[in-house]
């Protein structure tokens, strides 16, 4: 089990989570309505240049059209992934470099239909 961009293995993230979504609408029922859209965000700590490049290229390559992402499935008994289509890769943003390598790198997934 592990994270795929377009078929393409990327290092492991230090994590990765489902990010929270807001509440479009209150049904009549009183109960929250929340959109149909996930984002996914990957966080490393640590990652050499030559991985940075990889998820750099992954963008790069994503800005005209979709990626196809493997991710954890938020609806699973189990932990497991499961791939989803029509996806968005948002830049990645990255901190400091240290010792050749750089810090903090975020990478996020948007527009996931569950």
């Amino acid at each position: 089990m592990t994270y795929i961009l377009n078929g393409v293995t990327i290092l492991q993230p230090t994590t990765g989570r489902w990010m929270p979504r807001r509440p479009d609408d209150t049904s009549g029922e009183g109960r929250l309505i929340y959109p149909a859209i996930y984002q996914f965000q990957l966080r490393w700590q640590l990652m050499s240049i030559a991985d940075y490049y990889a998820i750099c290229n992954e963008w790069e390559k994503s800005v005209t059209g979709t990626t196809v992402v493997e991710l954890p499935d938020p609806e699973a008994a189990v932990y497991q992934f499961r791939e989803f289509s029509g996806c968005h890769l948002q830049q990645p943003l990255v901190g400091a470099y240290f010792q050749e390598h750089v810090t903090d790198v975020v990478l996020v997934v948007t527009n996931i239909n569950v």
